[in-house]
């Protein structure tokens, strides 16, 4: 079990490239880094769970792009070739874990024949499990056990037992989400079972365009055409998939971003609403106002938006978010190493800091 502090490449042009991916070899590891890289960073082809805090991470997985943010999570499976892309002007902490193999078949096969505990050695045939691919807002079969990491590594405490624990209960949540997802897909009538997965597929397709793209999509029907289908086919399987229209999805994401980036300071309101992808700023204020009950001016000077305005906002923590202590780049920790989450006395790395830019504090989640 590794920890590494810095953002893996296994690109042929990195010389460091076949050490690390030695280093690597039948581990599972967690990669817990501050800031995009410098150059597009080929990732190891490993089962893999992404979220990010304080920014975005964008992937390049084959022809389509999937977005890390602080309120989602998204799966990348085995043998899936990504790249995660540079963007210098987010200053994201990146948590990534990266599940060895074995460890995947180990703890799949317990899952799935809970009534055998005695079966060993395990079968010597892989069974391919594959996850679905979907940008996934936070829920309670994965995101829990993410937290939890994320709080062990911010405050210095993550022992090796822990991480192992978090990640075996990370794979049982993933069986049981895509369960709970199979099972909204055999609620379509009157089509058949591949139909009906691959409208799923089609409408994962364009869930995650909106995430990737949302400042720049003009149209519904151009997402319409990335899931290859007609606008009412498009709009009616959506809605029924998600609960909420595509222009709904696609508004709660863009004032989802603007609440993060509101506290930030970085740009005048009236920037904002057209880097989010609001035609107008007038719209943006008059669409936030109706949202969370208060001007974009009144959330920006400190005021409060109450709790039950919250609810789903893709692109912000509906929980308060956690503060972190900075990464150290250009290290591997061995977990084991690390001080022990049962142990007493304070962090090596000191009391988890603030993030940069915010004008308040708020309140870690217990």
């Amino acid at each position: 079990m590794h920890l590494l502090r810095f953002i893996p490449d296994l690109g042929p042009e990195n010389p460091r490239a076949l050490e690390t991916r030695a280093l690597l070899s039948g581990h599972n590891f967690i990669v817990h880094a501050q800031g995009a890289p410098q150059a597009p960073a080929v990732q190891p082809e490993r089962l893999s769970v992404k979220t990010a805090f304080g920014g975005e991470a964008v992937f390049r997985l084959g022809g389509r792009r999937a977005v890390a943010y602080e309120g989602s999570y998204f799966v990348v499976n085995a043998g899936q070739p990504h790249i995660l892309e540079p963007k210098p002007a987010t200053n994201a902490e990146l948590l990534c874990v990266f599940f060895d193999d074995g460890f995947v078949e180990e703890t799949l096969h317990a899952a799935r024949n809970p009534a055998r505990p005695l079966d060993l050695p395990l079968p010597s045939r892989p069974q391919n499990t594959r996850f679905i691919e979907e940008t996934q807002p936070h829920d309670s079969y994965v995101s829990p056990h993410l937290l939890s990491l994320h709080r062990a590594l911010s405050k210095g405490v993550l022992s090796r037992t822990f991480a192992e624990e978090l990640m075996g209960r990370i794979l049982s949540g993933l069986l049981q989400r895509d369960h709970r997802m199979m099972a909204e897909v055999e609620r379509i009538p009157r089509l058949r079972r591949s139909t009906r997965e691959e409208i799923f597929r089609r409408i994962q397709r364009a869930r995650e365009f909106i995430e990737a793209a949302y400042a720049d999509i003009r149209s519904l029907s151009e997402v319409a055409r990335v899931a290859c289908m007609s606008y009412s086919h498009f709009h009616r399987f959506f809605s029924a998939f998600y609960q909420l229209t595509p222009h709904r999805y696609l508004t709660e994401r863009r004032l989802g971003v603007a609440l993060r980036e509101l506290r930030r300071d970085r740009f005048s309101i009236t920037a904002l609403s057209y880097e989010v992808g609001f035609e107008n700023v007038n719209s943006f204020a008059a669409l936030f106002r109706r949202r969370f009950g208060l001007r974009p001016s009144d959330y920006r000077r400190g005021i409060p938006i109450a709790d039950d305005h919250l609810n789903f906002v893709p692109g912000h923590p509906v929980q308060a978010p956690i503060a972190f202590a900075p990464a150290t780049s250009g290290r591997v920790h061995s977990l084991p190493t690390m001080k022990r989450i049962d142990g007493a006395g304070p962090s090596p790395r000191g009391h988890a800091r603030a993030r940069m830019n915010q004008p308040h504090t708020p309140q870690p989640t217990t």
